[in-house]
């Protein structure tokens, strides 16, 4: 029986910042339950009367109730944290590795449209270090799901973070439930504080 193909989205919050933290998350969902996924969401999104959902851009009942809806599908997260400033590309390719599995299986799209060149880099990345996957390649697609959750999830952590481990009960409640049931893994750094903005 053939092993079944597994889509992993990966998507960023806070790379650009000097303070703070930034996240990387990778999400993982299987072929057979992509199309179950991709309808719930466009489904909800009509519920919400948006046209696409956006972490930055979208207000926290909105995000309440994407985090909700994300918390009850079947899909996986790997996520990594870190302090600012980063180097992005050098923290992405360290991720990849961490975070994927020498499996022909995998299929795996970046957000971000970058040029073919970079495409390459990444490829080349993978095969000196003989990790072996279907696909690679980097995607600026507003109707990306699995991008979509990935942002949505990179923000949430990172928001997090960013805010000393302070949500609402709301948050909380579907905080415990992603990190018991959906985080595979969690990369954190040591409890050194990120610098704050100035006052």
């Amino acid at each position: 029986m053939e092993k079944e193909k597994t889509y992993i989205f990966i998507d960023e919050s806070g790379v650009n910042k000097d303070i703070k933290y930034s996240c990387f998350a990778f999400v993982f969902i299987n072929e057979d339950n992509y199309v179950f996924i991709e309808k719930i969401i466009i489904d909800l999104e009509k519920i919400l009367k948006i046209k696409s959902f956006h972490w930055s851009e979208d207000n926290w009942n909105v995000k309440k109730r994407v985090l909700q809806e994300i918390a009850d599908q079947k899909v996986n997260f790997k996520i990594k944290i870190l302090i600012n400033p980063i180097n992005q590309e050098k923290e992405l390719e360290s991720s990849l590795i961490d975070f994927i599995e020498n499996d022909k299986n995998n299929y795996v799209f970046i957000d971000g449209k970058k040029s073919k060149k970079y495409d390459r880099k990444i490829k080349k990345y993978f095969r000196d270090r003989n990790v072996s996957i279907s696909k690679i390649r980097t995607i600026k697609d507003n109707n990306s799901i699995g991008i979509k959750i990935a942002d949505y999830i990179a923000g949430f952590f990172r928001y997090y973070f960013d805010n000393e481990n302070k949500l609402d009960n709301d948050l909380n409640i579907i905080l415990k439930k992603i990190l018991k049931y959906k985080v595979i893994e969690l990369k954190k750094p040591p409890s050194k504080v990120a610098r704050q903005p100035s006052r």
